[in-house]
């Protein structure tokens, strides 16, 4: 106790009658100044933390906005991840004021120097108006760029959207066509002739439709069904007095391709008129290396099969020239191995079949054709007839390229 205290307490304790006064006011004074210490040194120790805590929220602040100047100079300067990691804080709004607009012009710098996720998010972007004006057919352009480097989030959304897009089209196409438009029904028997979109390949749905389109006059549609009719389907028997029909409905109406079908089909029942040994001799006498085909020749078994599938000195027969092209892919003739995937990947002149075209594209590729290369990476790129492959198609696209193939540097971004 200090001595003023003590001098106070003195005299106080001489006026009192007894000590008790003396005792109380003593035992208040003391606890009064103990509690005010206290008190001081709290309020001491709060303002010594909340300088603390400003200082240290202004320091970060200076990081932040150090760190964020810097990112901003490498994205200036091209730096494509740059770009991209500051789109994401403009989309976030890490480190500066959330700004959409600004996120996609950052986003669009790094999509357009290639990188896969910016790309992506460009789709997302384009998709949804998220800083540009909704545009799906720019969400689909990098959608599909970027699923072409592997991106599954990327692959999924082109898919979905793909999908999307086809439904919309059947239903557009088929409310057109009950509604009496032949062109939509035109349109819409292609689709489930080839089944394309979101259509599984139904050839009595496109019977169905192409009839539709045929009776209203339809040109086309009336080729189309006398073929189909001509050829018949999994599920359509063929019915020549049909095919001939509308084959001759559209000859008339001015269609050079019916008309050559017509008289493919007349010199085929003219030819089947004939003995077998007479017709042998005839085609020995059109094809002067029938004999050699016949004795495992493989250039002259290509030969043979591009013949029958073109109509060139003989009768068109798609079946007969798939037999010969087959025989001369088998040994290794890479012509036949190129020509044969072309015609199953087209589906015109015979039934499209992506798997064997790949098996053929595949085996020509490794023998080093250029085209044959660019076409199995297309169907690796797609999916068509073999599980989606980014990394394959990526690496055919590249061994056609090195050889000057045109479309492939195209693929890759080179020109």
């Amino acid at each position: 106790m200090s001595f003023s205290r003590q001098i106070g307490y003195t005299r106080e304790r001489g006026k009192g009658s007894g000590g008790g006064g003396w005792l109380m006011k003593s035992w208040w004074t003391g606890t009064r100044s103990s509690a005010t210490n206290r008190a001081s040194g709290y309020g001491r120790l709060a303002l010594a933390c909340g300088l603390l805590l400003a200082i240290s929220a202004v320091v970060a602040e200076d990081s932040v906005g150090a760190a964020l100047q810097g990112l901003t100079r490498q994205a200036e300067a091209g730096d494509r991840e740059a770009q991209f990691a500051l789109a994401q804080n403009y989309l976030q709004g890490k480190g500066v004021k959330s700004d959409a607009r600004q996120a996609a012009q950052w986003m669009l710098r790094a999509a357009r120097q290639g990188h896969g996720r910016a790309q992506f998010f460009m789709g997302v972007m384009y998709r949804s108006g998220l800083g540009v004006e909704i545009d799906n057919d720019q969400a689909l352009q990098w959608f599909r760029l970027a699923a072409t480097w592997g991106d599954k989030d990327a692959q999924t959304a082109y898919r979905d959207m793909k999908n999307r897009q086809a439904a919309g089209q059947i239903a557009s196409l088929a409310a057109a066509a009950e509604g009496g438009d032949s062109e939509s029904a035109y349109q819409l028997g292609k689709l489930y002739l080839a089944g394309e979109g979101n259509v599984q390949r139904d050839a009595q749905q496109a019977a169905h439709w192409l009839q539709q389109a045929a009776e209203a006059g339809h040109v086309a549609g009336q080729y189309e069904l006398g073929l189909l009719y001509h050829k018949g389907a999994a599920n359509l028997t063929a019915d020549e007095e049909q095919a001939r029909h509308w084959l001759q409905t559209a000859a008339t109406a001015g269609s050079q391709e019916a008309r050559v079908l017509l008289k493919d089909i007349s010199r085929a029942q003219q030819a089947t008129a004939l003995s077998k040994g007479e017709q042998i001799r005839q085609l020995v006498q059109r094809v002067p290396y029938l004999d050699q085909a016949q004795q495992g020749d493989a250039e002259a078994q290509f030969r043979l099969g591009m013949m029958y599938i073109r109509g060139e000195g003989l009768e068109r027969n798609s079946q007969a020239g798939l037999r010969w092209l087959r025989q001369a892919a088998g040994q290794d003739n890479r012509q036949a191995q190129l020509e044969l995937a072309q015609l199953l990947v087209r589906g015109v002149e015979v039934d499209q079949d992506y798997n064997e075209a790949v098996r053929w594209f595949s085996q020509a590729a490794q023998s080093g054709d250029a085209e044959a290369q660019y076409m199995l990476a297309n169907l690796y790129r797609s999916g068509l007839g073999v599980e989606q492959n980014s990394a394959l198609a990526r690496k055919w696209y590249e061994e056609a390229a090195r050889q000057g193939h045109a479309k492939a540097r195209s693929r890759l971004g080179g020109g």
